[in-house]
């Protein structure tokens, strides 16, 4: 796990903090999706597609939480060495 960043969700608001982590190596062992009382159905999407399939979902009314492209924009930077 190496770290990307953190900060507060709501600042002011709350004392919570989001932190981002990039995993590697991960073994994928099922296909997830959360319980039988979940409607989770979860998406693979390659890293270099990701912003446009983002953009797709959102286009046909899906809501996507800003923090998905907050972990994308600091993985990027990470993935290119800035820091």
């Amino acid at each position: 796990m190496s770290f990307l960043t953190e900060g507060p969700p709501s600042a002011g608001i709350t004392s919570e903090v989001v932190t981002f982590f990039r995993a590697e190596k991960v073994i994928c062992k099922g296909i997830g999706g959360g319980d039988a009382h979940e409607k989770i159905t979860v998406q693979k999407v390659p890293l270099e597609k990701a912003g446009a399939w983002l953009e797709n979902q959102r286009r046909n009314g899906k809501l996507v939480d800003p923090k998905v492209y907050a972990g994308l924009y600091f993985l990027l930077l990470h993935l290119r060495g800035i820091r």
